[in-house]
Order: structure tokens, then C-alpha cells, then sequence
């Protein structure tokens, strides 16, 4: 491609890089400068956004957020906040291998930018991203994730692809009347939340205050649906929070009451999902998966038409998400250090917030 330049867009700009986003294979909700002033707003972060141009017409991307660590400039991935990484434009040439070549030149234009400006990167790429070869000749590292991924535009097909214990038990959970309802405040489900974190002895990624901080942003931004599953003598068993999009919704954060359920406390490692959802499914309740389900059937009754579980990498976790019948899709993480020392450094970082979790 000839007459590539890179720059970082101005606020003036912001509503060209939404409209890409929009067109873009790998645009999501988190991609958008919306989603960017949620994270300033609750986080306090810088947010950029660099553009490729290919004269006057913007090709390709990435959106991110950034700080100044011990003196370091660093892009982080904020919690809660998966493919953050980088957007092309639709193919636009008709050969496979020519349309590959492209995004590679691209690609390598974006990375020497990052490399020049930032002492570490780490964002997440969209699974429709697979060809990572330029990161590895620059020496990135990359770390394969994976997620179940179901499409909601035929129910009576996604049923028969749920396992069969799987519908016994949302036949089971319908006998006992639950009512499934949405709502708008959070505080029960964060506490659900830290009720599963606490029996496998950590802390929540965010505290309570933040969590709620994010998701009435994320509320008053028309993103996020909560959703709560009722018995008929008004406990609540389950809920969910999702974020959407256009017609996508991401499973968000989930927590289940374990004074109702009696199941054995999660393991930690099931408590560290890279986004958040990380008591998804770990508590057996019928009412958890009844819930899953009546949330696909009223997204997709408002034309919503994928479900993405966020992850689906460590063991219990998995168990509960393929039951539903999705489609097993792998993601990549990747990261840049500039030297040896920042990789230390890094490391160190993350085993002292890991500790500071464990209660």
C-alpha cells in the first residue's frame, strides 16, 4: 500500500475513528471513543487514539489507554475491557494473499509507532485477528485465549446445540417459576460477586466502589442491562451484567447468591478470567443457567444476534460456558517490553497486585 502515515487523532477527528470502528471486522463497543471516556471517567487514564491513513482515508487503527508509571510510559488493558486492539478496514483487494500482505504492512507501521512512543504495550487483539507473524519477528509476545462465542438468529437451533444436562437443568429451574427480570442497579449483583471471590479468598479485580462507579457509567451510557433471576418467594438466586452493541453482547460481569446455592467454593486460578466475568458458572444453581438462557432469548428478540462468554480459560469455567453449544474461538493477547528490565518490572507489578488480592 503506498503513501501510508500514522498520527494520532485530534477530538476533532473522534467521530471519523467511531464511523471506522463501526465498519471495521474487529470493531467493537470497546474500540469506540465512547467506551474511552468511561474508562477516563472511572479510571482517570489517558486515552489516545492512533490512525493509519492511506492519503486521506482512514485504513486502520487503535484506540488505548495510557499512563505514566514510575516514570514509564506504559499502554495498559483496563479491566473489563477485552479487544482493545488493532482495527483494519475491509479487505479491499480481491486476492486473499495481497489483502494479507496489506494488513502485515500496516500492521508493522502501527507496532514501530507504539515501540517508538511506549516503554511497555499490552492490549488484546479480536479473534478474527489469527496472523501474528509480525508481532513475532519484532519479538512480542503473544499468549493464545479462548472464548465461546453463540449466535442468537435461530433459538430453536441454539437449543438443540445446548448439552443435554444443560436443558434438563433449565426445564428444572422453569418448574420453579423463577422470574427473570432487568434492572438498573448493581450493588446485588457486585456483592454476589464478592461472595464467590471471598470463599476462594480473594478480592475482586476492582473494589465494590469502582465496580459500581463503572457500571452506572456504563448504565447512563446505554451499554449495560442487568439482568436477576427471582424465585417466587423473592430471592434472588443469579445475576448478570452484559454489555451490547449494535448486534453483539459481551457477558459482562456475573455473580450468584451462595447463601441460596450449596455448592463448593471455587478454586483462585477460577477467579482470574482476563475480563471479569470470573464467577461465571462456577456455582452449579439452576437458576445461573436458566438465566443465561432467558438472557439469549430476550437479546435476540431485540435483534441482538451473537453472545461472546469473555473467556473460557480455566476449567470450571469452560464447563459451565460450553454446555450452552457455542462456537470454541481463540483470541490473542500481546505484549511489547522495550528491555529486560521493564519485563521485570512487569512481572513484579502483577505478583504484587496479585497479592494484594488475596485476602
Amino acid at each position: 500500500m503506498a503513501d501510508l502515515t500514522i498520527k494520532q487523532l485530534s477530538e476533532s477527528e473522534y467521530p471519523l475513528w467511531d464511523l471506522f470502528v463501526a465498519s471495521s471486522p474487529q470493531g467493537t463497543v470497546f474500540n469506540t471513543t465512547l467506551w474511552a471516556s468511561l474508562l477516563r471517567e472511572v479510571f482517570g487514564v489517558y486515552t489516545a487514539v492512533y490512525g493509519v491513513f492511506q492519503e486521506d482515508r482512514l485504513v486502520a487503527g487503535i484506540s488505548f489507554s495510557h499512563k505514566r508509571k514510575l516514570g514509564l510510559k506504559v499502554i495498559t488493558r483496563l479491566p473489563l475491557t477485552p479487544y482493545n486492539g488493532i482495527l483494519f478496514q475491509p479487505p479491499q483487494a480481491e486476492k486473499e494473499q495481497k489483502a494479507s500482505s496489506e494488513q502485515q504492512e500496516v500492521l508493522g507501521l502501527i507496532l514501530e509507532k507504539l515501540e517508538k512512543e511506549f516503554h511497555f504495550v499490552h492490549f488484546v487483539l479480536h479473534p478474527s485477528i489469527g496472523d501474528l507473524r509480525r508481532f513475532l519477528w519484532r519479538h512480542w509476545y503473544t499468549l493464545p485465549q479462548y472464548t465461546y462465542v453463540n449466535s442468537l438468529a435461530d433459538l430453536e437451533h441454539l437449543w438443540k446445540l445446548l448439552s443435554s444436562s444443560l436443558r434438563r437443568k433449565i426445564n428444572r429451574a422453569g418448574e420453579m417459576r423463577f422470574s427473570i427480570v432487568q434492572k438498573d442497579d448493581p450493588t446485588l449483583l457486585l456483592k454476589f460477586q464478592e461472595m464467590s471471590y471471598a470463599r476462594a479468598g480473594m478480592k475482586p479485580v476492582l473494589s465494590f466502589d469502582m465496580f459500581k462507579r463503572f457500571c452506572e457509567a456504563a448504565a447512563r451510557a446505554n451499554l449495560l442491562r442487568i439482568y436477576s433471576a427471582t424465585d417466587p418467594e423473592g430471592n434472588v438466586h443469579a445475576e448478570r451484567a452484559v454489555i451490547h452493541d449494535r448486534d453483539r453482547a459481551y457477558d459482562w460481569i456475573a455473580g450468584t447468591n451462595l447463601q441460596i446455592e450449596d455448592a463448593p467454593a471455587p478454586k483462585s486460578s477460577d477467579l482470574d478470567e482476563p475480563v471479569g466475568n470470573s464467577a461465571n458458572g462456577l456455582v452449579e444453581g439452576h437458576a445461573n443457567q436458566l438465566l443465561v438462557w432467558e438472557i439469549f432469548k430476550m437479546l435476540s428478540s431485540e435483534g441482538i444476534r451473537t453472545f461472546d462468554f469473555l473467556g473460557a480459560n480455566t476449567p470450571s469455567v469452560v464447563e459451565f460456558k460450553r454446555a450452552f453449544g457455542g462456537e470454541l474461538v481463540c483470541y490473542f493477547e500481546v505484549r511489547y517490553f522495550s528491555s529486560p528490565f521493564v519485563q521485570t518490572l512487569n512481572f513484579l507489578n502483577q505478583r504484587w497486585r496479585h497479592l494484594q488480592r488475596r485476602t
